[in-house]
């Protein structure tokens, strides 16, 4: 295995953060948002926005705060998904055709792995 197919590795960290920071299509929220209760801020968030530190709103504790924030997210995204599966089942369905099966019909049954690591075997 050359040198290149194993450099991947290196951008891991970055692929990680870019996955943890993007909205997601079901939720609309990110997954830094929703586990948080706020977005992480990347290397340019940093240098571009001015420091938000001590201006949070006066009265609330953090801890308080925190917990509305992760909870008004939890909220929005179980409503998002609620409509993203309602849509998916819809397409679903309309493709989908019931089945029923009666003692002794023939049906076809799939026995082979997809996949085996030990034989180096990959479909």
């Amino acid at each position: 295995m050359s040198a290149t197919n194993t450099a991947w590795e290196r951008y891991l960290p970055q692929i990680c953060f870019a996955l943890r920071t993007a909205p997601h299509e079901s939720t609309g929220h990110s997954p830094s948002m929703l586990l948080y209760g706020r977005e992480l801020h990347t290397p340019l968030d940093i240098i571009t926005q001015p420091s938000s530190e001590g201006k949070d709103e006066p009265g609330i504790p953090y801890p308080e705060s925190l917990e509305s924030s992760i909870r008004e997210a939890h909220d929005h995204a179980r409503s998002i998904l609620a409509g993203s599966h309602a849509k998916r089942k819809k397409y679903y369905d309309r493709r989908r055709r019931p089945v029923s099966y009666a003692v002794d019909d023939l049906v076809r049954v799939k026995t082979h792995p997809c996949s085996d690591a030990l034989a180096n075997f990959h479909c």
